[in-house]
């Protein structure tokens, strides 16, 4: 199922890409350009089976305004309980944070409204925590993170709001691999995402 998600996804991003492909090239007239952006992000997605709120950011080096290198990270914002720990009588919060290099493009720049596509590939961890006191959080003595890599496209609807500044809608599916841990499996923990992007910089 998850295959066939990503699948639809990438599949979007190749379209995007065929019907600009007339319209814009990487490399026009042997001339070079050079831009970058960075900003936030606030992504639904699902976790555990789930509604979950996720915050991060992404940067990159933008490439005759057409191709994208960077990276990002997010973090789970949402509260989501755990599984108990022998010992603790209160109930654990698991946590998740993930990140990782990033390619993208970018059709037809100019647009008031046009489409970017990227990809990114990284590795993350989950934790089941619990409340030390009343301002630390802490991972409980005998527990581990555990480690997963994954993949994420994304499509977006990007809004030219200022030179400096934009606006995107975005949508993709996070795809976890190699995780098994706290009554969860890399299933549980991958999911779709859907939100909006803002991006400041010049390109």
């Amino acid at each position: 199922m998850e295959s066939r998600k990503i699948f639809i996804v990438a599949a979007a991003v190749l379209a995007i890409a065929a019907a600009a492909q007339a319209e814009q090239t990487l490399l026009q007239s042997g001339e070079f350009s050079s831009g970058g952006f960075g900003g936030p992000e606030l992504l639904w997605t699902t976790f555990n089976g789930e509604d979950a709120l996720i915050v991060g950011g992404t940067g990159a080096w933008v490439i005759n305004r057409t191709l994208y290198l960077g990276g990002g990270g997010y973090g789970l914002a949402s509260n989501h309980d755990g599984p108990p720990i022998e010992g603790y009588v209160g109930t654990p919060r698991l946590q998740m944070g993930y990140g990782g290099g990033m390619v993208g493009l970018i059709f037809r720049n100019d647009d008031l409204f046009h489409f970017t596509g990227d990809v990114m590939v990284g590795g993350g961890s989950i934790a089941n925590t619990i409340q030390r006191g009343d301002d630390h959080q802490g991972l409980w003595p005998g527990t581990d993170n555990d480690s997963f890599w994954f993949v994420q496209p994304m499509v977006r609807i990007e809004l030219n709001v200022t030179r400096w500044m934009r606006v995107s809608a975005s949508f993709g599916y996070r795809t976890v691999y190699d995780f098994k841990s706290f009554g969860m499996a890399a299933d549980d923990v991958s999911g779709e995402m859907a939100g909006v992007t803002f991006r400041f910089g010049t390109w």
